[in-house]
């Protein structure tokens, strides 16, 4: 009875949402500024995803692949990185920089009462989203899980790995995983406008 209530209610909501006027996505123009902005700054990690991919690299090889025991796993671990943080870094843009996703939840798209019109407008909204991104994106425990879990693959395939040292791997990952991602946070929120010319 409960659940046949429930989707009586759905419905008429459905069918309430259906008769309002639909408002172009499009006409807000700081939900376009936003959109516009999410978009060039995905170009922007792309491009300069080397540089965070190698501070990322680095922290991985310096307190995981340099962590594991006996050393002979250390440079199979590092290869394993290398091949694998492409892959994992283009996730996280994805993930990070969804240009709808992200400026709705800056409530930048679906509020015309955020207008803001200053000279300095896109210096303003991009150091919104970049704080935004490390702060509650990057630092999120639903996406440093899936990372880790990412990540956590690097260790089962490392060649001829023992189950402990594989262990000992995993477990420096979700441990370190956190970090990483705060880490990586803050060099965006600190230099991504800046290097997109944003801001000066």
């Amino acid at each position: 009875m409960v659940v046949l209530r429930s989707l009586g209610l759905v419905l008429a909501l459905v069918a309430l949402a259906s008769a309002l006027p639909v408002r172009e996505k499009d006409d807000n123009p700081i939900c376009k500024e936003c959109k516009q902005m999410i978009t060039a700054l995905q170009g922007v990690m792309i491009k300069a995803n080397q540089t965070y991919e190698v501070s990322l690299k680095k922290y991985l090889d310096k307190n995981l692949c340099n962590q594991l025991v006996p050393a002979d796993y250390t440079e199979d671990c590092k290869d394993i990185v290398d091949d694998e943080l492409p892959a994992i870094w283009e996730e996280i843009i994805d993930d990070v920089l969804n240009p709808t996703l992200r400026c709705a939840d800056l409530d930048l798209c679906p509020n015309p009462d955020n207008l803001k019109m200053e000279a300095d407008f896109r210096c303003d909204i991009c150091t919104k989203v970049t704080r935004y991104i490390g702060e509650k994106v990057l630092e999120d425990p639903k996406v440093e899980k899936r990372v880790a879990l990412r990540l956590k693959k690097i260790c089962d395939d490392i060649p001829d790995i023992d189950e402990t040292a594989k262990a000992k791997c995993k477990e420096i990952v979700a441990a370190d995983t956190p970090e990483a991602m705060k880490q990586i946070g803050q060099e965006i929120a600190e230099d991504l406008c800046k290097d997109a010319q944003l801001c000066p």
